[in-house]
Order: C-alpha cells, then sequence, then structure tokens
C-alpha cells in the first residue's frame, strides 16, 4: 500500500469540484512502486474527470506509519483500499474560484 498527497484540477466541463479550480487530498493504493502508485491515482482521478497535477510525499504505508498515525477517515480509505484494490482518495479540500477576492470592510457601529 502507498499514500501521497494529491493536487487535482478540472477538466473539460468538470464540475465535480464545483467553481474550484483544483483541491488537495491524500491518496492510498496498492502499489508495488512510487511509478505504479503514480499510474493508479492518475487513472482515478481521471475517471472522476479530474487530472493529476502533482503528486508529493509519496511513500509506501509502512514508512508513513512509521513516523505519523492516520486520522479515522484515512483509517476507512486504507480498508477500503485494501478490500477493493482501487485507489482510495481522502476528502478533497478545494482551492481557487470560491475564495473571498478582498476583504470586506469592518464596519463597528
Amino acid at each position: 500500500m502507498w499514500i501521497g498527497l494529491v493536487k487535482v484540477g478540472q477538466t473539460g466541463d468538470s464540475v465535480v469540484l464545483g467553481t474550484s479550480k483544483g483541491a488537495y487530498t491524500n491518496a492510498i493504493a496498492p502499489a508495488v512502486s512510487k511509478g505504479s502508485f503514480r499510474f493508479k491515482v492518475k487513472g482515478a482521478a481521471a475517471e472522476l474527470g479530474l487530472c493529476l497535477r502533482r503528486l508529493e510525499s509519496a511513500e509506501t504505508l509502512d514508512a508513513r506509519l512509521a513516523k505519523y498515525s492516520l486520522d479515522a477517515e484515512l483509517t476507512k480509505v486504507v480498508d477500503e483500499a485494501r478490500r477493493t484494490g482501487r485507489v482510495g482518495f481522502g476528502t478533497f479540500h478545494a482551492f481557487g474560484g470560491n475564495e473571498i477576492k478582498e476583504t470586506p470592510a469592518l464596519r463597528i457601529e
């Protein structure tokens, strides 16, 4: 099993992320190497109408667990990925498109 931080972007007419331009999430999948993990994540993102922009901190799950613990959500993603043999994604944290462009003026009365 491998885990890594993924940056994805919308493709074409995709509205998976609403009006956001992209998102960050954790991806978890069974793989034999970093290259095969990247290939699987890229394909799984494409199935969702997203394109892989960046894969960071990719490592085996055992290496990650030697340094950090996983929260309950990612533990469920790991269990599902092990059971199905497919890529699992954590929560997508979207960016671009929804941010406040200007800080609103505060009115004190």
